[in-house]
Parts: structure tokens; C-alpha cells; sequence
């Protein structure tokens, strides 16, 4: 059997639109806090803005937060086990539309992660340009995150970035 209730903390990351101003996401992470802390299972959180939990590097239009579990002792008699609590938080965000809020479970063995399993590169061989090429991987990664063994697939590809033009 594979332990389902962890005692390690459930990953939530924030991705505001690009090139949302620290202040912007700042003040949604603050915002997600207390439902975060209401939610029953949960003791403490972790929280920093202006971090992509993603890929750990600095971004102002992200943000990461980690759910601390409750003692095991304590949450399991009240079925309180880490699946429920990450459904539990999927439901209390579902409300949140300034930003896409994705909540990852613990891996059920330490050392074997839930965000990793494959990667995929997509390659616009037709020459359809960045957006088209945007769009095809949005729609695959939603078509494999319907599949139930694959449960969460993301990309951070996108073409709304700011930009600069330097001469």
C-alpha cells in the first residue's frame, strides 16, 4: 500500500498573468493565506511572493505557498489524509480567477516526486509562429491533466511575457 496522508507539505503555486507587478501578486497571495489556514488539515504555511515554485526562480507574477500539515495522529481519525486536504483546497480556490493556482500532493514516497514523471518538447514545425504554438501545447496539456493517471500537466511556455525591443 502506498501511504496516502504525508507528512510533508502540500506544494501550491500561484501564476498571476505576466508581467503582474510584485505588489499585484503580493497582495492575492496575501489574500490566499487564510484559506490556506481555515482549511481543516492544515497547521501552517510557508508562503513567499515573487517565487515560481515551478522552477524555484525569482518572478514577480508568481507565488508559492506550502500547505504544513496537522500531526498524522491528529488528522487521520478525522480523515483529514493529504488527497482530501489538496481536493479540499482545489474547491476553496476554484473561486480565485486572477490567477491560475495549481495544488500538487505530496509524494506518496519520499524522494519520488509528483512533479516530474515526463517532458514533453513541442516543436511548430509548420511555421505556425509562437502563438500558435502557445496555443497547441495549452490544449495538450489540458487534454492529458482530463486523464486520470496523469492528473497534472502544465507548461510555463507563453507568449505574453513584456518584452523589450533594445537598438
Amino acid at each position: 500500500a502506498i501511504c496516502t496522508t504525508p507528512k510533508r507539505p502540500l506544494s501550491v503555486s500561484i501564476t498571476m498573468p505576466p508581467g503582474t507587478s510584485l505588489a499585484r501578486t503580493d497582495a492575492l497571495v496575501q489574500q490566499l493565506i487564510p484559506i490556506v489556514l481555515d482549511t481543516p488539515g492544515v497547521a501552517h504555511a510557508s508562503v513567499y511572493s515573487g517565487m515560481d515554485g515551478t522552477t524555484f526562480s525569482n518572478a514577480t507574477s508568481s507565488g508559492q505557498l506550502w500547505a504544513i500539515f496537522e500531526p498524522f495522529e491528529e488528522r487521520l481519525p478525522r480523515g483529514r489524509t493529504a488527497p482530501v486536504i489538496a481536493a479540499e483546497l482545489r474547491k476553496r480556490f476554484a473561486a480565485v480567477t486572477a490567477a491560475e493556482i495549481r495544488v500538487v500532493n505530496p509524494a506518496s514516497v519520499l524522494g519520488m516526486g509528483n512533479t516530474g514523471g515526463f517532458r514533453m518538447m513541442i516543436e511548430d514545425r509548420g511555421g505556425l509562429g509562437y502563438q500558435a504554438l502557445e496555443e497547441a501545447v495549452q490544449r495538450l496539456a489540458e487534454v492529458a491533466t482530463a486523464d486520470p493517471a496523469i492528473s497534472l500537466a502544465f507548461s510555463n511556455f507563453n507568449t505574453r511575457n513584456p518584452t523589450l525591443d533594445a537598438v
